[in-house]
């Protein structure tokens, strides 16, 4: 109660509450102690180089590379299109994941590279796609806030590739990006900057 907190706080005595789930300043907190954590930086620069190094450019389709750039991808008009999956559909969705040992997720982001390489004719392509943010941490699952990041994501698209070959690449490029999710998206643009590559985030069709 109130009057108990009260008490233990006159007489300058520790008080805890019960059960008193994580606050968004201990996200804050923890994001902090990743930003400073010297040994985790200097793994996750390594790590992302490695990915970014696979970058060849901005993925666009070939009616963009045509088009004049005086309007930006943002302001281009789009068409939304929803679709769904039948329940045998899904099913076999599922199947594959479990059959692969990956999630349907992956399976669904692998297939989307297919697509993106096959409209653009590129064996090179970069994808973006948004997670939740929450750093894997189990504490942060359940708190009310809006964590978002954006992932760059490579692809290089191999003819003779097996497709559970290509599924087990994708994951396991996707599980170490999560791992290293907590650098600065200033560090990623400087990477990629570094290479010669500027814009990756300005095509939102290509954000999965």
């Amino acid at each position: 109660t109130l009057s108990e907190i009260y008490k233990h706080l006159k007489f300058s005595s520790y008080y805890s509450l019960k059960n008193n789930p994580p606050q968004y300043i201990d996200y804050i907190r923890h994001q902090l102690k990743k930003s400073e954590d010297k040994v985790f930086q200097a793994e996750a620069d390594k790590v992302w180089r490695k990915i970014l190094g696979k970058v060849d450019g901005v993925t666009k389709f070939p009616n963009d590379i045509s088009q004049a750039e005086s309007k930006p991808p943002t302001e281009q008009a789009v068409k939304r299109h929803e679709f769904s999956l039948s329940s045998e559909d899904l099913l076999a969705l599922k199947n594959l994941a479990q059959l692969n040992q990956v999630t349907c997720f992956t399976v669904l982001f692998a297939v989307f590279a297919l697509v993106v390489a096959s409209y653009t004719f590129q064996k090179k392509i970069t994808l973006i796609t948004a997670t939740n943010g929450r750093d894997g941490h189990p504490s942060f699952d359940k708190m009310i806030v809006f964590f978002v990041n954006l992932l760059v994501q490579p692809f290089e698209i191999e003819a003779n590739q097996l497709f559970a070959k290509y599924l087990e690449q994708v994951n396991e490029q996707f599980l170490v990006s999560q791992e290293f999710q907590n650098i600065p998206a200033s560090k990623i643009l400087e990477i990629l900057g570094q290479m010669g590559v500027q814009g990756i985030f300005s095509s939102i069709a290509f954000i999965y």
